[in-house]
This record gives structure tokens, sequence and C-alpha cells, in this order.
């Protein structure tokens, strides 16, 4: 018996040592933000394809921002659990499987948050996932900007004192706050954390853009979309719709961009050539404004002495009637370093549709971003001062005869408006501004106005609104429909990216009234709402009209939340 034992032995010690199989998991990103109808079953149906160990999203998985409709937010995330059903039948169901993190469409505001903890669970937790540690946080209502709460952190470095050097741990979030500080260079608390505990991914959504860039040792990875609108499909540029497929060997973590059910290299966009195609595509060719005040009037288009480039095609401009711009085209970031060009421009009449140029700017490994934009304008309205204006929706004409007035508007895509006509009207004393909006409804145009609580989303029904700022850091959103509802937010510039707070509420005095061919409404918005006094001149805006009977917007300016790209209101009275 002994010899046999002994032999055994023997014959195990010479057996090779077997490695851990390697570990499967998909990263599904954001269906929501405008889904494509469709596309996210599409996407589901290819990771069930391909079998994962288990599969985790990075938020946005419903379109939620129904303010205190958890009914309806409900309804949503039950559709959302049969998308699940049909791809993945009953392993939708084990939280081991499907490991799910809170988006801003998720969890937008606090009330909503009850509705995901009894669908999903904690909206921070640990789960453990064949053999993988996956840490979730939630920074849903968080600014983007914004560091990770301290009690996350706390959650954090408690369940990484368990972990082993060796085991693999996954970090989810929704909004990549690691932009603004790992990826830029500057401190972050979290970071040396999750380096010196062996964390080896950090994954986020939010952007719908694919990003990839590790540091020290941690993958930091954008997830790009799964089925949330895209403004281009642009593979090369990190634009594209599909899902990240992870393999852990060995401890080690891979991820493959996936898309229509093709491999593409990690690195196929990285966070330098982000950082240029987002300045390209937000503000990085600067264009001065053409005032509609001066007549005519030379501009300057130029890009950054400190944005690295490899050169660009010439400027050239489609101009329609009443514009003139001199010359049609010019050089622009040229071999010889030319970085700028300069033009004259003249308006004779109605402005819309806008001048637009166009040029193709190449940069980073062959990167090339194609930009069409239209011509920057300066608008300014003015207001008159207030005589005895009773806020009751009613637009009384002795109230409102001496104010300022305006009428001519724009579509989205910069030319003539296709709504119904609309009228602005503004006024203000010494306590602050009145607004008044008279808004024609057309035959055959019905007007939807069903909501009329506080902060119910009546930017999807018929309203008027307006964008006011005393500086540029600061910015507000105040929504109102026929129904005299009002839906506002004040938003706070940080890090380069406008952080907007849809739970802070203004004080104001609203008025509306509703016919069969017109509505109206009035607002009174006191300074102190906006954080000015009473001796302001002048302040920043823009205004529109809403009209989803013909899908369409009226815009006075090309909406922006930056206030540098508003237009002037001049106060008077």
């Amino acid at each position: 018996m002994m010899r046999i034992v002994s032999l055994l032995l023997i014959a195990a010690a010479a057996s090779p040592v077997w490695s851990a199989p390697a570990v499967r998991f998909a990263v599904v990103a954001d269906q929501t933000g405008s889904a494509m109808p469709g596309v996210y079953d599409s996407v589901l149906a290819e990771v069930a394809r391909l079998d994962p160990d288990f599969v985790v999203t990075v938020g946005d998985q419903v379109e939620g921002y129904l303010g205190s409709d958890t009914v309806a937010l409900g309804a949503e995330y039950d559709l959302l659990a049969a998308q699940f059903d049909r791809a993945f039948g009953r392993r939708a169901r084990e939280e081991t499987f499907l490991i799910r993190t809170p988006g801003n469409h998720d969890i937008t505001t606090d009330a909503a948050e009850p509705v995901w903890r009894s669908r999903v669970g904690p909206p921070y937790r640990r789960v453990d996932a064949a053999g993988v540690t996956v840490l979730v946080l939630d920074n849903s209502r968080a600014g983007e900007a914004d560091p990770i709460a301290p009690d996350q952190v706390r959650f954090l470095e408690r369940e990484l004192s368990g972990v082993r050097p060796e085991d693999p741990v996954l970090v989810l979030m929704h909004k990549p706050y690691f932009s603004q500080t790992v990826w830029e260079g500057r401190d972050d608390p979290l970071h040396p954390i999750l380096v010196k505990k062996g964390v080896d991914a950090v994954l986020a959504g939010h952007w719908h853009d694919y990003v990839y860039e590790p540091r020290d040792g941690v993958l930091y990875v954008v997830c790009g979309s799964s089925g949330g609108a895209v403004d281009s499909r642009d593979l090369a540029n990190g634009k594209f719709v599909g899902f990240l497929w992870g393999t852990i060997r060995e401890g080690k973590v891979s991820i493959t961009p996936i898309s229509l059910g093709s491999v593409h290299p990690a690195d196929l966009f990285n966070a330098a050539e982000n950082r240029i195609l987002y300045r390209l595509t937000a503000s990085g060719i600067e264009v001065t404004p053409y005032s509609f005040e001066e007549g005519a009037a030379s501009i300057r288009v130029s890009l950054p002495e400190d944005m690295v480039v490899a050169g660009a095609d010439s400027i050239r401009w489609k101009v329609p009637e009443n514009w003139s711009v001199a010359p049609l085209s010019a050089p622009f970031a040229a071999a010889t370093g030319a970085r700028s060009a300069s033009f004259e421009v003249r308006c004779s009449a109605i402005p819309f549709p806008l001048p637009s140029l166009s040029t193709t700017v190449r940069f980073g490994r062959e990167k090339s971003c194609a930009i069409e934009l239209p011509l920057r304008i300066q608008r300014t309205a003015r207001c008159g001062g207030a005589k005895g204006i009773r806020v009751d929706g009613a637009i009384s004409p002795g109230e409102w005869e001496e104010t300022g007035a305006e009428t001519i508007f724009m579509s989205p895509e910069a030319g003539p408006s296709g709504a119904d006509p609309a009228e602005f009207l503004f006024a203000s004393d010494a306590r602050g501004i009145y607004f008044a909006a008279r808004c024609v409804i057309g035959r055959d145009h019905p007007c939807v106005a069903e909501m009329n609580g506080r902060d119910e989303p009546i930017h999807r029904e018929d309203c008027v609104g307006w964008f006011l700022a005393s500086a540029d850091s600061v910015i507000h959103q105040i929504y109102v429909n026929p129904n005299g509802a009002v839906f506002d937010g004040r938003g706070t510039m940080r890090g380069g990216t406008m952080n907007m707070d849809y739970g802070w509420n203004g004080e104001y005095e609203v008025g509306a009234s509703r016919g069969e061919d017109q509505y109206s409404v009035e607002i009174f918005v006191p300074f102190k709402n906006l954080d000015v006094g009473e001796r302001v001149k002048e302040l920043k805006v823009n205004f529109r009209r809403k009209q989803p009977a013909l899908k369409t917007t009226s815009d006075w300016m090309p909406v922006s939340f930056d206030p540098k790209l508003l237009g002037r209101l001049v106060l008077g009275g």
C-alpha cells in the first residue's frame, strides 16, 4: 500500500500546473439620452451570443427625468427588465450576472432612488461575480467634475481592505469625473487608493463616446454608447455604438471595444486626442461674433495657439441671400503656421438662415474632424420700463405697449424658424424683470400641454423658455408651459463643464392663458433669483419656443449653456 501511495504522489507532483480559466465579461454602455429605437436590443443580443460570465452596465438605461412621477419611472424600469429578459433569460435576474450602475437618467433626483432600490438594490454596493470583485459607485446626481462622495470613498477603502492584491477588481460609475482630474494631471484623492489596492479598471459612461487611458496600472475607460444618441458614427474618433468585451486572465484585465460584431484596438482613441476633438467640436475654432448693430463688420476665425494640430483645409463659406462674406474661402492652419483668417461680413435684411463655414482639421494619429458651423452672432434685446404689469397671462396692450419685443427667430439648424409665429416681450423695474411670450397655434398644429406640476418635464410639451446669466460661470434656465407650469434649474461652470442643478427652484410670479389659436405666458423673475442687484444694467439672455406638433423650436440665438454664447438683454425703465 505504501508503494502505491508513493507512486501516486510522484505522479501528482509531475502533473502540469493549470492556471484558472479566463473570465469573460461585457460592459454595456448608455441606452438613453435620446435612445435610438431598437439599437439597445441589438447590442444585448450581440452580448448574449458571446456568452459572458457576467455583464455590467455603466448607467443611463432608462430615459427618466420624470420629476416625481415614480409610477411612470417604474414602468420604464419594467420595459428595461423585459429587454434584459429577452437577451439573457433567467440569468438577467441574477445580481452576480447582471450588475447595474445608476446614471443620471436612472436616478435623476432623490425621488427616483426608491424606484432603483426596489428594482435593483442599493445605488452603491459590492458584487462578487466569477471570482471578480465589482464595486459599484453612484454619482448619478453629482456634477461631472465632482469628486466621489466621502461615504463612498470610505466604502471603497473598507471593501478593498479585504481583497488580495492578486484578485481582479472592477470599479463602476456613471460620470467620468476622473477625466477632470487623473487625465488632466490634477490631484485626485481616490486615484492613489485605487493604485495601492490594485484596482484593475475604472469603467464609466455618460459621454456616449469611447475613451481609453491607463494610468499607473489602472485602466480608466469611458465606455461609449450602447444605444444613446451619438452625433456621428466616427469609429476612429471613439464614436461608435456597441459594447466592450473584457477578459481577465491570470489576474490581468484587458478591454476590447466591439461595434456590430467588429473588434477594435483598445487605444483607438486616447485622452489627448479626445481633448483636441472635444475642443474642436465645442469651441476649438474661435469665431468673433457678428453684431447686427454694426452692419458691416470684420470677423476673425482662428485656432488656439496651444492646440496641437497637423493642419487644416481652407475655410469655405456657404452664404445665403441677404448676406455677403468676403473672401468666400481662405487658407487656414497651413504648414506655414497660419492659424487664423479674417473676413468681411454684412447682413442686409432678415438674418436667417445664417452663413456657415466649413473646414477639416487633422490631428493626432491620422485623426481628422470635419467642422461645419454657423456664423457666431451677437443679438441685443431691450427691456422697456414696467408700468403696472399684472402677471396674469393676458399680455394686456396697455401694460406692454412701451416694452421691448422680439419676433425674428431661427431653427435649430440656423435656418428660418419653421414654427408658428411667436413674440417675446421684456420689461423691468427696480425689483426684477417681466418676461412675456405670445405664441400662435396654427391650424392642425395641436397645442400639447398636459402637465401642471412644478419641475415636471414640460420641455417635452409646448412651452417657452429663457436662459439668463449675469456672469460667465452661472446660468439660469426657466421653462413655462401654456398651463403656467414651471421647470427650472441653475447651472455652475466647473472644469469647463456646465453642471445643471434641476433641484434648484426659483421664486416667480407666473400667469398663462390659452385659446384655440394662441397661448400666452407672463413671468416675473426677481433680480435676487439671478444673483444680481437692482442696479444691474445688462444680462446675458437667450429664449425659445418649443412646438412638438411641428417637431421644432424657434430660437432667438443658437442654444448653448455657455453664458459667453448668449445674447444681450439691456435693461431700461
